[in-house]
């Protein structure tokens, strides 16, 4: 008897531990997101009142430059 409850443990355990390791990004990923949202709060949304811009577009006579972004990553 004692035996049929260590080896049922034991298949439950290689079982649970094999699903665990291909599974193991996802378990990693749901980790720290529920450590984040412990750790962080997020505050209640509020309402911001934003400064109202020209009813028209100003217009000049050469165009605006092109906006060029450059984004250096190095090690």
């Amino acid at each position: 008897m004692k035996t049929k409850v260590l080896l049922g443990f034991l298949i439950a355990l290689v079982i649970t531990s094999s699903s665990l390791w291909l599974k193991r990004v996802d378990v990693m990923l749901a980790i720290v997101k529920f450590k984040a949202a412990r750790e962080v709060p997020v505050g209640p949304n509020r309402q911001i009142d934003w400064q109202q811009g020209p009813s028209v577009a100003v217009a000049t006579e050469t165009p605006a430059p092109p906006n060029i972004i450059v984004i250096l990553a190095d090690d």
